[in-house]
């Protein structure tokens, strides 16, 4: 099989490379075009219902939630 970015062969399964191509893609390519693209894409505010909610992190203390979704209290 070869890598849907840079034509390299694959080792192995691959890596789904989403969103930069549809198909696997190497090990290299998922380092260094795959993971960055879907870190910019979360933590960017594109997706929606995981990027931090910073702002509250910053104001409380470490054992507040860091995502936006709320704890279940009831417990």
């Amino acid at each position: 099989m070869e890598c849907v970015i840079c034509k390299d062969p694959v080792t192995g399964y691959g890596h789904n490379a989403q969103p930069v191509a549809e198909g696997r893609c190497c090990n290299t390519c998922n380092d260094i075009e795959v993971m960055p693209m879907r870190f910019n894409l979360v933590f960017g505010g594109e997706v929606e219902g995981f990027a931090p909610d910073w702002s509250r992190y910053m104001k409380g203390s470490p054992s507040d939630p860091v995502y936006s979704q709320e704890r279940d209290e009831s417990n």
